[in-house]
């Protein structure tokens, strides 16, 4: 197992860089950018009133003001995690499925493991992948946003917030595999994923739009679960944690399932 964990975290370093470069472009241009507006954000603020609700919540405006430091980087974590959230399904297909679409498959599917311990392995590659994404977007964003903004006390939520991030990664990443699992063509499942994860997002911005009560729907979109204002102000609910649990599970125990029974070509 160890040596297929290796081979797999090799393989996955390219995808990887990328979506870190992303992340690490993204924090840094958010911070230049605020710095740079940093005295005119209250009239920056006034402007935001004027956009109609659906665009300041599409863009992550639309629950803390931008005049303050928690409002900043509420609004860059909803752009992280659009990044994290792709980054996730897109891993969760290219597991799964690049062994055949690099056909590469014959360099693991010939040697003397059982399908359960690749896909184990493949998991743990997807978890420590996801897990740097989550510390690269910390890093930068202590260097590019809190320290310049003197807002270093407001590290230990930001980590919080980013557990949160990572536990709803999970989710994400598990729908990828299992999309990709009983879906043999590598592009299709790219697009079958990426169309879940694009519904979660317009579920949750539905959720929001509407000022439905959030005990009772946030359930329903995993982008609402570790919801940001919610957590830099009450933490990380249980009940959601519970819930992530349980889909990541189903999710992993579904793709072993299916993929165990897969026709692989090599």
């Amino acid at each position: 197992m160890r040596a297929i964990f290796l081979k797999e975290l090799k393989l996955s370093r390219k995808g990887l860089l990328i979506w870190s470069s992303i992340m690490f472009g993204l924090a840094a241009f958010g911070g230049i950018e605020f710095i740079a507006l940093k005295d005119s954000l209250d009239v920056l603020v006034t402007a935001i009133d004027g956009f109609s609700p659906i665009i300041r919540i599409v863009f992550g405006i639309n629950v803390v003001p931008l005049n303050t430091v928690e409002g900043i980087y509420i609004c860059m974590h909803h752009w992280y995690s659009l990044v994290a959230y792709a980054f996730s399904v897109y891993l969760g297909v290219f597991l799964i499925a690049k062994d055949e679409y690099f056909k590469t498959a014959e360099f693991l599917y010939t040697k003397p493991y059982k399908r359960s311990t690749i896909l184990i392995s493949k998991i743990w590659v997807g978890i420590v992948n996801q897990a740097i994404l989550v510390i690269v977007m910390v890093i930068t964003t202590i260097i590019f946003i809190l320290y310049p903004l003197d807002a270093i006390y407001l590290s230990s939520r930001i980590i919080l917030m980013a557990i949160g991030m990572f536990l709803s990664q999970l989710v994400f990443f598990t729908i990828g595999m299992f999309c990709a699992s009983f879906l043999k063509n590598y592009a299709t499942a790219l697009r079958y994923s990426f169309a879940t994860l694009i519904t979660f997002y317009v579920i949750a911005f539905s959720i929001e739009y509407f000022g439905m009560n959030v005990s009772s729907y946030d359930f329903l979109s995993p982008v609402r679960y570790f919801y940001a204002p919610f957590v830099i102000n009450d933490g990380i609910r249980w009940i959601y944690l519970i819930l992530t649990g349980v889909i990541a599970s189903i999710g992993s125990w579904s793709t072993l399932f299916v993929y165990k029974k897969r026709d692989i070509y090599v």
